[in-house]
């Protein structure tokens, strides 16, 4: 009797296993595809827009989501660090200024509503900076 019970346990973990390491595996490959994109030191109001269309706003106090690569950092206000892994892609706009922020690289980001400025700088790594009419 006893065996019979150990064969059935048996079959029992050999069909929830599959499953079980299925649900794991997305689960690490879902956490880690969203790992790419860091943001530092942030101090004011970002705007997410995720490459599927999402719009997040986030202020001040407030934590971030996870950012998957593609996707777009609006600095509303404030100033922020940003930096996306090797092989990842991030779009960060401030004004009519866009930064394709990747492959390690890392941009600061100010944007001060009192005085109207906003400005860019490349902390490391290539960045390509690109401005639309307007």
């Amino acid at each position: 009797m006893q065996g019979k019970v150990k064969s059935e346990a048996s079959k029992t973990l050999e069909a929830v296993l599959p499953i079980a390491l299925v649900i794991m595996s997305f689960l690490i490959t879902s956490s880690l595809s969203y790992a790419a994109v860091e943001v530092k030191n942030r101090t004011g109001t970002v705007t997410i827009t995720t490459p599927d269309g999402q719009v997040i706003t986030v202020e001040r106090d407030q934590p971030l989501p996870p950012i998957p690569s593609g996707s777009t950092i609006e600095v509303i206000t404030g100033t922020c660090e940003i930096s996306a892994s090797a092989g990842d892609i991030i779009n960060v706009l401030i004004n009519n200024t866009t930064a394709q922020v990747g492959d390690g690289a890392t941009i600061s980001v100010t944007v001060d509503l009192r005085t109207g400025t906003a400005t860019m700088d490349v902390l490391g790594g290539s960045v390509t900076v690109t401005q639309s009419d307007g």
